[in-house]
């Protein structure tokens, strides 16, 4: 309802503000009247952060977990999520989608190239580094990706797993410990 020559005193500016809302890569709007003639409409748009891997195909996900667009090869450069057996319907509400994003976003910069997670036989099981990683539930999990970044960080020992589940006290196995 915001068009040239409509005048200001109908333009609905609420409305505007939720009409942006609704696009899935709009994360705030503000529209506003600059009088006498102007109208100023402000947006942050969401970036994608990891590349989803669901039932219905690959999709780009916000660090919020809001889901962009189908991955048509943009994404090829993101962490992964592989939930293959989630549908993009109950991914917005799903807490093990939310959760695995929330552990890929909080990695280092160094870190998320090439980082994976998916649902494991015990919980969220992920790839950092060449690390294989034991997340577990889908809670706590900015401070299981800090953790897990500080066990690399630490040189532990190539191909080991790393065990964040609890991640005040993280655990490492062996590589022959599978």
């Amino acid at each position: 309802g915001v068009t040239e020559g409509r005048p200001m005193l109908v333009i609905d500016v609420q409305g505007a503000e939720r009409a942006l809302r609704q696009d899935p890569w709009v994360a705030e709007a503000t529209v506003a009247r600059d009088w006498p003639q102007t109208v100023v409409v402000a947006i942050e748009e969401r970036r994608p952060a990891v590349r989803a891997e669901l039932a219905e195909g690959a999709c780009l996900v916000a660090d919020d977990g809001t889901l962009l667009d189908p991955d048509e090869g943009e994404g090829q450069a993101l962490p992964r999520v592989v939930l293959a057996d989630l549908d993009a319907d109950a991914a917005t509400e799903d807490l093990t989608l939310k959760g695995a994003v929330e552990f890929l976003v909080s990695l280092p910069d160094g870190y998320r190239q090439g980082a994976m997670i998916t649902r494991g036989a015990e919980g969220l099981e992920a790839v950092v580094a060449g690390y294989t990683v034991r997340v577990g539930r889908p809670f706590d999990t900015a401070e299981k990706a800090a953790v897990t970044a500080a066990m690399i960080d630490a040189a532990v020992e190539e191909g080991a797993i790393l065990t964040v589940v609890a991640p005040a006290n993280p655990a490492v196995l062996p590589p022959d410990a599978g």
